[in-house]
């Protein structure tokens, strides 16, 4: 079973911030014809990459992005490091079938 990245305490408002950019990431790469998961409720769990599981994983014609999101909270923490390190991996393992976006909410 894949790990999850350690849970961050993040201010309720950030919080709220975080998921409202997940979900308009999942909903725009839908609206592009991605089949998507996102780690909000409602949405199927993405799998899990190098062991972590990501915000937003949308996948369509045998290719794959992942998206992750970002707060002042996470940056430059140890969690945010090592989910970058590990979702890097995943993408250089095969560059033109996957890519690794991070986004900044």
């Amino acid at each position: 079973m894949a790990a999850e990245a350690p849970e961050i305490a993040r201010a309720a408002h950030v919080q709220r911030r975080h998921d409202r950019m997940v979900e308009l990431q999942a909903i725009r790469y839908r609206a592009e014809g991605y089949t998507v998961a996102a780690e909000l409720p409602g949405w199927p769990a993405p799998a899990a990459a190098e062991g972590l599981v990501p915000d937003v994983l949308a996948q369509k014609d045998g290719r794959s992005v992942l998206i992750e999101v970002e707060t002042e909270d996470t940056l430059p923490g140890k969690e945010y490091l090592a989910e970058h390190k590990a979702f890097r991996k995943w993408k250089e393992q095969d560059p033109k079938a996957r890519d690794y976006k991070m986004v900044i909410a």
